[in-house]
């Protein structure tokens, strides 16, 4: 399975992302870079692993927050309502009386 995933990472999953988000997130990066640099002590350089480090948890947090959330509902979307065949509880804890 890991072997097919990562040709699908590699075949689908990147080039898309660097056709559709590339630019913009180097724009964004710059930003970054640029806001960090103004806040540094004289002296003080900003590395690529420190950018990478808050570039790589902000794309976390968005992920979690805007892309996930419709992922986890397309995985599992909501049971309708009576369509419980058997497997739905009541607030309680308890199956719903037949």
């Amino acid at each position: 399975m890991s072997d097919l995933s990562f040709q699908i990472q590699l075949g689908m999953i990147l080039p898309k992302m660097h056709e559709k988000l590339g630019g913009d997130m180097t724009g964004i990066v710059d930003e970054l870079v640029t806001v960090v640099q103004a806040g540094m002590a004289e002296g003080e350089d900003v590395t690529t692993a420190s950018v990478k480090e808050l570039v790589m948890k902000d794309f976390e947090i968005f992920i979690d927050r805007f892309i996930f959330p419709d992922v986890e509902k397309k995985l599992h979307p909501p049971v309708a309502n009576g369509n419980c065949e058997g497997s739905c509880e009541t607030a309680e804890g308890e199956a719903p009386a037949a």
